[in-house]
């Protein structure tokens, strides 16, 4: 299936390329005398806007709200999006990102020219074509080794950018003009001043109309309901609120280690609720070997084996007929996993610095990065929440649209508004579970190991539970494949031929990295360093091999 969009502007000519077909999901392009509009993904509140606005087709809607709005129409739209706009009247072309950056859109500006496009390597292409020299990302090489995912804006292409969460460009084809903008700053969001009863119930509300706007837009398109289950609370929240709403799950799918906590919890509650289980092991470790596969989606923008089970496990989905995947993606993130504090700090290396094996040589790049904020919390919601997060989504492209009612807009901001002390140790978030969703109660939460009902469970479960878990699993009943959800450093260190597969990888590649102090790097990292930090090294080889052979 053909998919995205590019865009080249320079002194003498326009080019637009539209590949995506118009019959999938809410994907439109479409163009009149005064207005170009072209938008690939789902808006999950489409048909609200289209009563709203008393618009009979969607050509009329998406004219009427930027015509209403300008670019802040994007306001109004709930999905997963990203697309164009061109305002010839003004003589304007726009880009734009949704609110959390779970498409994939980069761009490229000179005095003289500007690319756009959904893919990375079309975009590196048409740089060539226009005789632009290309070079690999050595800062965002560090980023990955360090971070273990891009932070802000970067790429592996060197000079190339990735629009941002909330983010539009405007260019003025007139003045040859670039400027990028947002349409929304979660930095001015009011403090929320109501009790913390009171929150909790708008929580619930936000919440139950997130998850009845996803499984409503199934049905508006005919078709299945299909969702994301394991043992940890946010996947059980979406599903349950589903359930309670009357929509009728056609599959759910979990994807674990056999015996381990997410298989035997989602099985639970599957059962209990009498929920078409679909179960797919991750035992074996083969899918390892999907490194190629696996950064030819998400472009060398993350760590490989942060996407890798999922790719292997999505392909057990039947497509036929599918709908929305369904997930809880950022639950715990936005009520409380963010909040390293009981009140406001600036960003540390806590919760973002995945390796200090070479954070010396990030230093800097990361302290400019994060001296742009004042609030942690927003710094970790964009740079782990939607640039570490998202590859789940990016491994959803191939077979619909990941959706999760805890990143629609509305909720999103609800929750910033929070007090920190609130959402610390996910406190609060506990207390609407327990007044809203009771019955997420009634089984295990697979971080701590008990019944999530009572607030004391949470730290005696992170101090002693998990630890007395993995020390019995893995010491005494040398259960190394059932103690986690996935042990790759399992097989990497037993199966004679992935150690072989990666290492041979390593060999392959090391060398095509161009510069020699990076290359330094790496191969110290690679040959001193945990199996973790060998597969960061491993992810930035498959990035410039995915980009320059």
């Amino acid at each position: 299936m053909d998919k995205g969009f590019g865009i080249i502007i320079n002194q003498n000519q326009l080019i637009k390329e539209v590949r995506f077909s118009d019959s999938y999901f809410d994907n439109i392009s479409f163009e009149s005398d005064s207005f170009e509009f072209a938008l690939e993904g789902v808006v999950i509140n489409y048909s609200k806007l289209l009563s709203a606005h008393a618009a009979s087709q969607r050509n009329d809607l998406f004219s009427t709200l930027f015509h209403k709005y300008g670019m802040n129409f994007l306001n109004e739209l709930e999905g997963e999006f990203c697309g164009y706009l061109h305002d010839k009247a003004k003589e304007k072309i726009y880009l734009f990102m949704n609110f959390t950056a779970t498409r994939k859109l980069f761009y490229y500006q000179t005095d003289n020219l500007f690319i756009a496009d959904t893919s990375l390597l079309r975009l590196k292409e048409k740089l060539e074509k226009s005789g632009i020299s290309t070079q690999f990302n050595k800062e965002a090489a560090y980023s990955i080794l360090v971070c273990s995912n891009l932070l802000e804006n970067m790429t592996p292409l060197e000079g190339a950018k990735r629009l941002m969460d909330r983010e539009y460009v405007e260019f003025d084809l007139k003045e040859h003009k670039f400027e990028l903008k947002e349409y929304f700053s979660l930095e001015n969001i009011s403090r929320f001043s109501g009790t913390k009863s009171q929150a909790i119930d708008l929580i619930h509300e936000t919440f139950e109309e997130g998850v009845r706007l996803e499984y409503s837009k199934d049905e508006s398109l005919n078709l299945n309901h299909f969702a994301l289950l394991s043992g940890g609370l946010d996947s059980r929240m979406a599903v349950l609120y589903a359930n309670r709403l009357g929509y009728k799950l056609d599959e759910v799918l979990c994807f674990s280690q056999k015996g381990y906590l997410d298989a035997i919890i989602a099985r639970q509650i599957s059962e209990k609720y009498n929920l078409p289980f679909l179960f797919v092991p991750l035992n074996g470790g083969e899918y390892l070997k999907d490194v190629d596969k696996v950064t030819a989606v998400t472009e060398g923008t993350g760590r490989f084996t942060g996407g890798v089970h999922t790719n292997y496990a999505y392909q057990f989905i039947n497509k036929e007929n599918l709908g929305l995947i369904h997930s809880g993606q950022l639950g715990d993130g936005v009520l409380g996993g963010f909040n390293k504090s009981p009140f406001k700090i600036s960003p540390s290396k806590e919760k973002i610095v995945y390796s200090e094996f070479l954070f010396d040589k990030f230093a800097k790049p990361f302290q400019k990065i994060t001296n742009e904020y004042d609030s942690e919390e927003l710094f970790l919601l964009r740079n782990v929440g939607y640039n570490r997060a998202v590859l789940g989504s990016f491994m959803a492209e191939d077979y619909s649209y990941q959706t999760s009612p805890f990143m629609t807009s509305f909720f999103l901001k609800l929750a910033v508004s929070l007090p920190e002390s609130w959402k610390f140790k996910q406190k609060l978030y506990l207390e609407w579970l327990n007044k809203h969703c009771a019955e997420a109660s009634q089984f295990r939460w697979e971080r701590t190991l008990l019944k999530p009902n009572a607030a004391w469970k949470t730290k005696f479960g992170d101090i002693v539970m998990t630890r007395a878990y993995s020390f019995i699993q893995e010491k005494i009943l040398q259960n190394h494949e059932g103690s986690k959800m996935g042990n790759y450093e399992y097989y990497y260190d037993r199966n004679k031929d992935i150690n072989g597969f990666i290492n041979g990888y390593y060999n392959e590649n090391i060398s095509k990295i161009k510069d020699l102090e990076l290359c330094g790097d790496m191969s110290k990292m690679y040959n001193e360093g945990s199996f973790e930090e060998k597969m960061l090294v491993i992810t930035v080889l498959a990035s410039n091999k995915y980009l320059f052979g």
